[in-house]
């Protein structure tokens, strides 16, 4: 079971909540209905480095 973070814009509040259960509609602490899901629960791949041909000499 997974958890999704989700942030208020109000007040920058964050909490998770089961993937099971509905996408909550207002923030837990104030109650605004501004809330949106976080992007910290994303992973983001690491850019690797570029290859380099070395398959001919440099002068």
């Amino acid at each position: 079971m997974t958890k999704i973070k989700f942030q208020c814009d109000e007040c920058g509040f964050y909490w998770e909540v089961n993937t099971d259960k509905a996408a909550p509609q207002n923030c837990v602490v104030c109650n605004s209905g501004r809330v949106h899901r976080s992007s910290l629960h994303k992973r983001f791949a690491k850019k690797s480095r570029p290859k380099i041909r070395r398959s001919f000499s440099i002068r």
